[in-house]
């Protein structure tokens, strides 16, 4: 694996996290935003799972991915911050669940 994209995330420390200690560690994030609880709860359960890194180019990107790792799709440009991304995350999601059939 590439040493830029080598995932040294302690997994099992964040799966171990309170919700009082994840919203006390983000509430000094200034590239945090509140997310839809409800909205979150109902999809705790899915297979997938938007993976939010820093690539080589110094630039913020965004990977869909599955359980087993695999990615199933990407983003292409590079943002400025963590939050811009999230952002274009928040509006993907808004696009596709909006979307009807296939595009004219």
């Amino acid at each position: 694996m590439d040493a830029a994209f080598e995932d040294r995330t302690d997994w099992k420390r964040l799966r171990d996290l309170t919700d009082a200690e994840i919203d006390e560690a983000l509430a000094g994030d200034d590239e945090s935003y509140a997310l839809n609880s409800e909205e979150l709860a109902a999809h705790r359960d899915e297979r997938f799972a938007y993976q939010i890194y820093r690539a080589e180019d110094r630039q913020w990107h965004w990977r869909l991915v599955d359980r087993s790792g695999r990615i199933l799709a990407q983003s292409h440009d590079g943002l400025p911050t963590r939050k811009a991304v999230q952002k274009a995350l928040a509006d993907l999601r808004f696009a596709v669940l909006g979307a009807q059939g296939e595009a004219p």
